[in-house]
């Protein structure tokens, strides 16, 4: 019994002292403080969004980056828009209308998503910074 607690002790040092990444490729992920996005602190209502990113890796084979803008007015989720992220830009997310939010203000804020297909649990944000939405 002593040895079992023991050898689980051991186990749990270990796997506190080799961090894993968040995808658990088995590497430690680069410093968080590394990755980031940059967007406009206002965009206008009924516009789009684009994003400029640093994401020093390179993803690996089951990963993609991708752009989400997360908008809420009064207290709700409005929007939900994504993009693709390439060479350091995102593709374009138009804000509003949508179903649920007809504008005009909102706060929203804009992620760099790593999306990782082999993973239970894909979605994985490395950056985000907030902005807000006027008319």
């Amino acid at each position: 019994m002593k040895s079992r607690i023991l050898a689980l002790a051991i186990l749990l040092i270990l796997l506190t002292a080799a961090p894993v990444d968040a995808r658990g490729h088995g590497k430690p992920h680069a410093d968080t403080a590394t990755d980031s996005i940059s967007v406009p602190a206002t965009v206008a209502f009924g516009t789009s969004v684009t994003g400029s990113y640093v994401y020093p890796e390179t993803p690996g084979p089951t990963e993609s980056l991708w752009f989400k803008v997360t908008c809420y007015a009064n207290g709700t989720v409005g929007l939900v828009g994504w993009g693709k992220a390439a060479d350091g830009t995102t593709q374009p997310v138009g804000i509003g209308p949508t179903p649920s939010w007809s504008g005009p203000s909102a706060d929203c804020t804009a992620a760099l998503v790593v999306w990782d297909s082999y993973q239970d649990f894909p979605e994985r944000d490395a950056a985000s910074a907030p902005f807000e939405v006027q008319p």
